[in-house]
């Protein structure tokens, strides 16, 4: 049986998180996964809903910005939080934002779905957090080296 990449997927409308993304995943993970990008929340939703109940689809991290255009990850959030009950695989969620704002931090805490929060820029110390999350599911037999 062959074994399963994780996915990650990225939430974001800007397009140049997408590209740090995919031009650092060489240097920071010591596993092998997948990406998939999504630029508003209904891109994301939609692929969720489609493939709620195929395992191997579903993201185990979803890594979003709450400043999205045109509509909000806080909105995500609370939708996500119903509609997450229908998926076979709940992913663990990531905020990844350029808010400074402690008050995104309380409000990002409250949400169970929510695992914790990046601040942009990405950093190297971003990177290990996004590692370690992966360590995780390797340690699950979820996911395979590079």
């Amino acid at each position: 049986m062959q074994e399963m990449k994780p996915i990650i997927a990225l939430l974001d409308s800007d397009p140049i998180t997408h590209f740090i993304l995919e031009r650092s995943k060489p240097f920071f993970s010591s596993y092998d996964f997948n990406l998939l990008y999504f630029s508003s929340t209904t891109q994301i939703e939609n692929y969720l809903t489609k493939n709620s109940s195929v395992k191997e689809d579903l993201p185990d991290i979803i890594l979003m910005e709450i400043y999205l255009f045109p509509n909000d990850g806080w909105s995500f959030l609370d939708r996500f939080n119903e509609f997450s009950k229908s998926l076979i695989k709940v992913p663990s969620i990531f905020i990844v934002s350029t808010s400074s704002f402690s008050y995104d931090r309380l409000k990002a805490a409250k949400y169970t779905s929510v695992a914790g929060f990046i601040q942009k820029p990405l950093t190297e110390s971003s990177f290990k957090l996004i590692d370690n999350q992966l360590s995780v599911f390797f340690q699950q037999g979820i996911v395979a080296n590079k």
